[in-house]
């Protein structure tokens, strides 16, 4: 695990000197929750509508910094160094899960709180919910994305082709986020939304022991 953390580390590093990731990462969210918010404005389940535009900005932002990611690497010849080092391709990948989880985390922080000003209508939120909704899906959606990245890293169109893989991978993800965040707008307890979070963390414990071991074979 400690190969895992250096790698976090590393590519956090990177990222804050450059913020490229994260400022794509942002304003494409921010231009999805832009579009959903003029788009439904209209409609009365403002719980449901906030929910799933959250999320979908979510998702997309994650194929886009996940794609961006191992193509920057690739290019720079820095994937082939990494994966050269004395350590468990496994725990390269789950350093890059980590990483692209953080940074994710981090867009949501930024979007959620704008997005709840300009919804007044939402209600009264459940925080804690809502946080615990937020890691366990953000965790499990990166995973997916890394590996889904990995595989798509050598292709022409890898940055059009992540999202293409990304979104029926992570829809069990995506639907259970949209039903338990929607309860947390709507002021639920984690105790009422204990089922789709059980399936996120599931998906999320699934993915990782998967990418963990298919990683190696698949940069191989």
């Amino acid at each position: 695990m400690r190969a895992a953390f250096l790698v976090a580390a590393k590519d956090l590093r990177v990222e804050g000197r450059t913020r490229d990731l994260v400022n794509a990462m942002l304003l494409l969210a921010l231009l999805v929750l832009a579009v959903g918010l003029v788009a439904y404005h209209d409609l009365h389940e403002r719980a449901v509508v906030a929910s799933g535009v959250l999320w979908t900005a979510v998702v997309f932002a994650s194929a886009l910094a996940s794609a961006r990611s191992f193509a920057n690497e690739r290019d720079r010849g820095t994937l082939d160094v990494l994966l050269g080092a004395p350590a468990d391709r496994g725990d390269i990948f789950l350093g890059k899960t980590i990483a692209h989880a953080t940074l994710l985390l981090a867009v949501e922080t930024a979007v959620l709180p704008l997005y709840a000003w300009l919804s007044p209508d939402l209600g009264g939120v459940a925080l804690g919910t809502l946080a615990v909704i937020a890691v366990l899906a953000t965790v499990g959606l990166a995973a997916a994305a890394t590996i889904l990245a990995a595989v798509a890293t050598a292709a022409r169109a890898r940055e059009a082709l992540v999202p293409v893989l990304l979104l029926p991978v992570a829809m069990p993800v995506v639907i259970s986020a949209i039903h338990a965040t929607t309860a947390a707008f709507e002021g639920a307890g984690l105790s009422e939304v204990a089922g789709e979070a059980a399936l996120l963390a599931g998906f999320a414990i699934i993915v990782l022991a998967l990418g963990w071991y298919l990683f190696e074979e698949v940069v191989a």
